[in-house]
């Protein structure tokens, strides 16, 4: 809605002719003449003329004055020749957004904005990130904020680590008094899923793999996977059941269990990590393994797919 601009002054040409005349009579007694053929009432009329042209500017705002005031709330130079309300929106849009850096929305909208080397950022407060010991990373450090950044795929090391000290520059002189900002990349956790994939009838059961294969490698994709598709959550856990439910629901795949270890014949538990991760792994009452652990600022990083293709004992059947 535009803003509505008030009217400075309402006096009209009669208005302003009638006053002038008027006030003759006090300024110039020896006026008697005040019919429109006397030279002095043309001038007055002429002047009455330019007097409500200049009344009527008054009222309004020129280019140049959405100009200067476009200038005072961006601080940057308009022109005022371009066009005033694309200008004007594109200065409410500037001032809208934030320029400081106060909640955590603000410090990963800052982040994300300030470099375009940066796909996705998360802001974790009270707590430094940046530390190696992970008993000191996951400690309560109040008035510390961690930026946990994704860069762009294909970056290299030094790229990477380039658009981390930029996003720390900018968001510094925009954090709030007495806050420290630490800027980090995001830690990658490796582990392995092990499944035994069971083909639909009349489907191969190396398509079936293939299939399950190319879904898991979407599903972990730290831009594009999740449960949501939009890139899996920084610090979300890796849940087994989620597993079986993006691969079970495929057209390829009749069902999903656990495979069978070649050598002991026993059923291998559906995730795996190195021996030093094994604190991650978390289970039930019962013992039953739940799911992976991720910290706040860990995404799944190298996933090995251990799958095992199994055809439909309908086609077996067949077969025999």
């Amino acid at each position: 809605m535009p803003l509505k601009q008030d009217q400075l002054d309402d006096l009209s040409f009669d208005d302003l002719v009638s006053e002038g005349i008027g006030l003759l009579p006090s300024v110039a007694p020896e006026w008697t003449d005040f019919n429109a053929s006397d030279p002095g009432i043309t001038f007055l009329e002429l002047f009455a003329y330019f007097s409500e042209l200049l009344i009527f500017q008054a009222g309004q705002l020129t280019p140049q004055h959405i100009a200067a005031f476009l200038k005072l709330l961006t601080a940057h130079e308009v022109s005022d020749s371009i066009n005033s309300d694309e200008a004007t929106q594109q200065a409410l849009l500037q001032i809208r957004r934030p320029q400081r850096a106060v909640t955590c929305a603000d410090y990963e909208e800052l982040a994300f904005r300030c470099e375009p080397r940066v796909a996705r950022s998360k802001c974790v407060p009270h707590q430094n990130l940046a530390e190696r010991n992970n008993a000191a990373r996951n400690a309560g450090r109040p008035g510390h904020v961690s930026i946990v950044l994704v860069t762009t795929p294909g970056l290299s090391g030094e790229d990477a680590a380039s658009a981390i000290k930029s996003v720390e520059a900018f968001l510094n002189p925009r954090r709030i008094l007495t806050t420290r900002v630490h800027v980090v990349a995001a830690r990658r956790v490796a582990f392995e899923v092990r499944l035994s994939v069971i083909a639909n009838p009349g489907v191969a059961s190396d398509v079936a793999v293939a299939s399950a294969r190319s879904a898991l490698q979407n599903f972990f994709d730290p831009l594009t996977g999740g449960p949501a598709g939009t890139g899996w959550p920084m610090g979300r856990h890796v849940f087994i059941s989620e597993i079986y439910h993006v691969v079970s629901r495929l057209d390829t795949t009749d069902h999903v269990t656990r495979s069978v270890d070649d050598r002991s014949g026993a059923r291998s538990e559906e995730l795996s990590v190195a021996a030093e991760s094994a604190d991650r792994l978390y289970r039930g009452a019962a013992g039953d393994l739940i799911g992976l652990r991720l910290g706040p600022d860990e995404l799944p990083g190298v996933v090995t797919l251990s799958l095992t293709g199994v055809a439909s004992a309908l086609d077996l059947s067949r077969e025999v």
